[in-house]
């Protein structure tokens, strides 16, 4: 028993570090502010990772849907109950435009240039 008490501190310690790295990287992609301490963000994080989920996933979901939602009216699902919820699986299996170059159209904005002839 030991052991399996000795091994289960060290996954605490491991999914605590996990947690906090991907919330913060949530909320640096969405500039939103959602709490690491977060129980129910936790347990899902948790949930994901016991179905051989790893770190890199969850960096990759945020990273489709972000790129899929921001600054449409899906942006407000842009958080933890949604993105690592059973659907987890399928948002990590959507294929995206992974073109850069017109990654940021959206934000190109016309400018207002006056010309004297």
């Amino acid at each position: 028993k030991n052991i399996e008490n000795c091994h289960s501190k060290k996954d605490n310690i491991n999914n605590n570090k996990i947690h906090s790295c991907v919330v913060d990287y949530l909320n640096k992609k969405t500039n939103k502010r959602f709490k690491k301490t977060s129980v129910k963000t936790k347990s899902l994080i948790n949930a994901r990772l016991n179905e051989g989920f790893d770190e890199e996933d969850f960096y990759k979901v945020i990273n489709i849907k972000s790129k899929q939602w921001l600054h449409t009216e899906m942006e407000k699902y842009l958080r933890p109950e949604t993105l690592f919820s059973n659907k987890f699986e399928g948002y990590l299996n959507e294929e995206v435009d992974t073109n850069e170059d017109i990654e940021d159209l959206d934000d190109i904005k016309p400018f207002d240039i006056e010309f004297d002839f």
